[in-house]
């Protein structure tokens, strides 16, 4: 990992989104991508424990911390910004 990196995760735990609402809790963009991830783990858990199915615990992991690079990184850039990168690039983001 490098500095850069390190550093964004570190505002990610700072980093309060929601700027034109009521907040009836503080939430920082970890805390929310945390509570995805807690959510993720117990339906899946129920899936496989209740149901028999099975689970690919990797790709589940590697689904929360794409999502979560996903939201410190891109949804910072302006929408017009992004809007392009995504009509470009779509399918590489």
């Amino acid at each position: 990992m490098n500095a850069r990196l390190i550093y964004k995760f570190f505002e990610a735990a700072n980093m309060q989104r929601w700027n034109d609402h009521i907040r009836p809790v503080e939430l920082t963009e970890l805390d929310k991508q945390s509570h995805k991830m807690v959510i993720a783990y117990v339906l899946a858990r129920f899936e496989e424990t209740e149901k028999g199915t099975k689970i690919d615990w990797t790709r589940i992991i590697e689904g929360g911390i794409f999502e979560f690079l996903h939201r410190i990184f891109l949804t910072d850039l302006k929408p017009p910004v992004y809007h392009r990168m995504q009509k470009e690039k779509g399918g590489e983001l």
